[in-house]
């Protein structure tokens, strides 16, 4: 296996197989919390029929921003912090921000959704313009 093949193939595989096994892990250990603290009523729209626990949203956020502390860490020359990337990592931040605060007091579907279309809209606006 040559540099290029490890760098490009192996190294991403292992950083993706390193945010599945965390947020896993955060899943199972957040579980008892979140069943304390964060759950979901049954309703009309629900596709449950009892008490659920909600935030397992918050394990795999974790788990990517683990994974990039990981890359950063030891495969640094991977990583280039373009505006891009920064822009789409903020727009997660602030997805994650808005669903734990829903998840713990529902908001009004108003503020939700303009909040999820501005961190859609940060989104876009990052994209290369060859896309």
């Amino acid at each position: 296996m040559n540099f290029n093949t490890w760098y490009l193939v192996v190294v991403p595989g292992l950083l993706t197989a390193a945010a599945a096994v965390t947020s896993a892990a955060l899943n199972v250990l957040l579980r008892p919390l979140l069943a304390r603290y964060v759950l979901a009523q049954p309703n009309a729209r629900s596709s449950h029929r009892e008490v659920t626990p909600q935030g397992g949203g918050i394990a795999v956020i974790a788990g990517v921003f683990f994974t990039l502390a990981y890359a950063i860490l030891f495969f640094p020359s991977l990583l280039n912090f373009s505006p891009a990337l920064i822009a789409l990592l903020t727009a997660t931040i602030g997805l994650a921000i808005v669903g734990v605060t829903d998840d713990i007091r529902p908001l009004d579907v108003t503020p939700r959704i303009l909040l999820q279309a501005l961190a859609v809209a940060i989104t876009i606006a990052a994209l290369p313009a060859d896309i």
